[in-house]
């Protein structure tokens, strides 16, 4: 069954601003990480920032990554995201491999490195919580809804609806690989159970 993917707008975020790619993609996330963490501390300053991260491995290869899990993966210790403030780490079988999943609290110091891979990969994210202990993160239903709607992901209208009916504060982070800017969208309930209104700034 192939379930129809309705993409967020943006024009229904929070805040937002677009920076723009003059050199690399590193120097357009170390810009977007500068305003995100003012951003938070401005409007946000109880909050904490967590990152959601999950991968797919291939049935051949389930056998040995299921021991390494998410957080021994080459990508992460090049991000030093392991240095972060482990949550949780586990993983879901399914008929075609294993699916990999972690949650980690950001650390600030390396937030430009989180959103530079949270553009490429569109099935992790970052999000705030005023809730500190997220041991009952819906990590497991995120995986169950994936196997229903496989397109579902951080662009979904659904997905996004889906968080912060849960009380917490998506954050996406977009730009194709011939994309002039990145973007960077914080989405939840304006001016109810955060209070707070919808922002939005250009790249100046």
């Amino acid at each position: 069954m192939t379930i129809k993917n309705e993409f967020i707008n943006p024009d229904t975020a929070l805040f937002e601003k677009k920076f723009e790619r003059l050199s690399s993609w590193a120097t357009a996330s170390e810009e977007a990480g500068v305003w995100l963490k003012e951003t938070i501390e401005e409007n946000f300053p109880s909050f904490g920032l967590y990152f959601f991260i999950s991968d797919q491995q291939s049935i051949e290869n389930s056998k040995l990554n299921k021991h390494r899990r998410m957080l021994n993966r080459k990508i992460i210790k090049e991000n030093k995201f392991s240095n972060f403030r482990i949550i949780s780490d586990d993983y879901e079988m399914e008929k075609n491999g294993i699916i990999f999943y972690s949650l980690l609290k950001v650390d600030i110091s390396r937030i430009s490195n989180v959103i530079n891979y949270c553009r490429a990969e569109r099935r992790s994210f970052m999000f705030l919580s005023q809730n500190d202990n997220l041991y009952n993160f819906p990590s497991k239903e995120i995986i169950k809804r994936r196997e229903i709607n496989k397109y579902e992901n951080i662009d979904s209208k659904s997905f996004i609806d889906f968080l912060v009916n849960k009380k917490f504060i998506p954050i996406r982070v977009w730009g194709e690989f011939d994309d002039r800017f990145l973007y960077c969208e914080i989405y939840g309930e304006i001016g109810g159970l955060y209070g707070v209104s919808s922002v939005k700034q250009d790249d100046g």
